[in-house]
């Protein structure tokens, strides 16, 4: 299976010249899918597409029917069919609709596939990725240097903006609606109706009980029916759940675990627990089998990765191979509130009352291995401080005329209203957006099942508290699928590292590093703080702390600003 697409709205002769360009270049295995009254498609070979009898819908990509349990082969002639998407329906996709005046484009929820437009040629442009994207735009890409300032001192902030000039990014949820009275953005779907007072859960057996029935529901319907099913299983709790409900659901699907040298990232111990525990064939990834290298980047409009986060994935999309449908546990730790904080205590308190904080603040506690005391004062400081609604911002290495406001982000926009463990809770799942890729020619498709909407919105139903139960964290999902895994995955209080794998090759990049960053483009544009940078690069020996984190970082963003020649 294959998710990528380009569409174009507006009039028709000038989409018949588009049409007529791409057919005269001959782009690839590009194939062109129905029309409505305003909008053309072009899909990736292998992409699949929905649309209506009455000709005003088009989706690209899987929608499922909640009530059924079933995928749709058709989308309904329905007035409101974008309501329905979000409320009746769920899935991976991006929904295009004509209206007697204009268009309306919707990226689901999830954000499975991401959604690019722009402006040009009289058209609205719209895109999975870069390349499909370019294969309409009239010119080459320019870089958003105000991007690259916005995605250093705010990390892992997603937002519209991109890194190129003229093209914006549709949030997950939302849709850009277009017509005669001109543009508009909106929340087609907002996540602060899950965390309300009204629709909590705060019963354990409850959460437990539905969680376990969304999850297996959800991963199921996702990978039913598709061929060459890949899992990327760590050893961790959140990528066993995902094996688990595919196997319960008769999903036939390998698997593949990363194994490093040292002992903190070598999970197979683990992953073979749960490879044999399901009957599932499972392979092995080594260190050595990934080319580490600073010469790397994401693609021109998104926000680039570490350099050694994008050679580890190259190495896991060449062992799955370029048909694969590659699944993950990414996600798990924030759609499952693996929050660090005594916020969660806080909430108990203030919906609950004494006894439901105590006992709170006594699994927090054990969670942390702290005493009691400790985690009630923790809990005390935490609920006099004022709640920031603003996303942390990080200046290490940075210049000092970076912007000192991030954009807005419409998920966050209601912070100040929510408990202070439910705003942590959807930080946490906002901030998942920075690590989803664009899809590429050429790769496998990669989904992340357990940040689809029906999971997500079940998880920040559950209080914040209750995935503390018993001291644990993600208390909830490992009750969830107790019996269905090894209780050695499921007891699990630890988990695999990469720390030494980076750490060594920090250390051999760190001459090329040197090189790129002290006298690159960043430096040239006064981004960064060249003489903190040059400090920390000729410091000997291996790092100690984990700040070299931080200049990987600056280091992809070196290499995505010099990708555009």
């Amino acid at each position: 299976m294959k998710l990528r697409f380009l569409a174009a709205a507006g009039p028709a002769d000038a989409r018949r010249a588009l049409a007529s360009d791409l057919t005269h270049n001959r782009c690839g295995a590009l194939v062109e899918g129905p029309s409505t009254a305003s909008l053309s498609v072009w899909i990736d070979a292998g992409t699949p597409l929905l649309w209506n009898k009455a000709g005003t819908a088009i989706a690209v990509g899987l929608v499922f029917d909640r009530s059924a349990n079933r995928a749709l082969t058709s989308l309904p002639d329905w007035e409101g069919l974008e309501r329905a998407c979000v409320r009746d329906f769920w899935g991976t996709y991006v929904l295009l609709t004509s209206r007697s005046d204009g268009h309306s484009v919707l990226r689901d929820p999830s954000g499975a596939i991401p959604v690019y437009y722009g402006a040009a040629g009289g058209l609205d442009l719209y895109a999975s990725d870069a390349e499909m994207l370019s294969l309409a735009w009239p010119e080459p890409f320019r870089p958003n240097l105000d991007a690259v300032r916005h995605w250093l001192r705010f990390p892992f902030l997603r937002t519209s903006r991109t890194g190129c000039a003229a093209v914006s990014e549709l949030l997950p949820g939302l849709a850009r609606d277009v017509g005669s009275g001109g543009e508009r953005i909106r929340q087609a779907w907002s996540p602060t109706a899950f965390v309300s007072r009204e629709s909590g859960i705060t019963d354990f057996h409850q959460a437990v009980s539905l969680l376990g029935e969304t999850v297996r529901q959800s991963v199921q319907r996702l990978g039913e029916g598709q061929a060459n099913i890949v899992l990327q299983l760590s050893g961790g709790l959140d990528s066993s759940i995902v094996a688990a409900a595919l196997s319960e659901g008769g999903v036939d699907y390998r698997a593949i675990t990363f194994s490093t040298r040292s002992a903190d990232g070598d999970e197979r111990r683990y992953a073979g627990q749960v490879a044999q525990r399901l009957e599932i064939d499972l392979s092995e990834l080594r260190e050595t089998d990934v080319d580490l290298s600073v010469r790397t980047s994401s693609g021109p409009l998104q926000r680039p990765l570490s350099p050694l986060l994008q050679a580890l994935r190259s190495a896991q999309c060449a062992a799955a191979g370029p048909d694969a449908l590659l699944l993950d546990g990414g996600g798990g730790d924030n759609v499952f509130a693996s929050i660090s904080s005594a916020a969660p205590a806080i909430d108990a308190f203030r919906l609950c009352g004494l006894a439901e904080g105590v006992s709170a603040i006594r699994n927090l506690a054990a969670r942390h291995g702290c005493t009691v005391w400790t985690a009630a004062a923790s809990a005390f400081r935490r609920a006099r401080r004022r709640d920031s609604l603003r996303w942390a911002a990080d200046d290490s290495f940075l210049a000092s005329s970076l912007p000192q406001v991030p954009d807005p982000h419409p998920w966050l926009e209601s912070l100040g209203a929510m408990l202070p463990g439910s705003a942590d809770h959807l930080r946490m799942i906002a901030g998942v957006h920075h690590f989803l890729v664009d899809p590429v020619a050429g790769q496998p498709c990669n989904l992340h099942p357990l940040i689809t909407q029906p999971i997500v919105e079940t998880c920040l139903r559950i209080r914040s508290w209750l995935w503390l139960e018993g001291g644990r964290d993600r208390a909830v999902a490992r009750a969830a699928f107790r019996g269905s895994l090894p209780d050695a995955i499921l007891d699990r209080r630890g988990k695999g590292s990469l720390q030494s794998v980076f750490v060594k090759g920090f250390a051999a990049l760190r001459g090329e590093l040197r090189d790129d960053l002290l006298s690159g483009r960043l430096a040239e544009q006064g981004i960064i703080d060249v003489p903190a940078l040059a400090r920390y690069l000729d410091r000997p020996g291996q790092p100690s702390d984990n700040i070299y984190v931080r200049v990987l970082e600056i280091a992809s963003a070196e290499q995505w600003l010099r990708s555009f020649g």
